[in-house]
């Protein structure tokens, strides 16, 4: 994936399937391809991609933006990362 969001969704899929296939139970979930991204413009512009790539299909999605509002949304995607994957919050240093 270009986007970690991509890599985190399917991680999180791989890692339940392997669990799964530990407690010798069925697979529950597949990984469906969905991923939100944002694009940064400059000039405190940024836009928002919201878009699926499915297999056997051509990727489809939305576009908002650019704009400065979307900025607010990028900020809380990133905290929200940073405090899920290293369990603290975000700081600029």
């Amino acid at each position: 994936p270009k986007a970690g969001v991509f890599a985190e969704g399917q991680a999180a899929v791989v890692a339940e399937a392997i669990i799964a296939q530990h407690r010798g139970e069925p697979q529950q979930r597949w990984y469906d391809g969905h991923g939100i991204c944002y694009l940064d413009f400059g000039d405190g512009r940024v836009a928002e991609v919201d878009v699926t790539f499915a297999a056997g299909e051509a990727p489809h999605g939305t576009l908002q933006g650019p704009s400065t509002g979307l900025q607010v949304h990028k900020g809380e995607f990133g905290t929200s990362r940073v405090k899920r994957w290293f369990n603290r919050d975000w700081s600029v240093r």
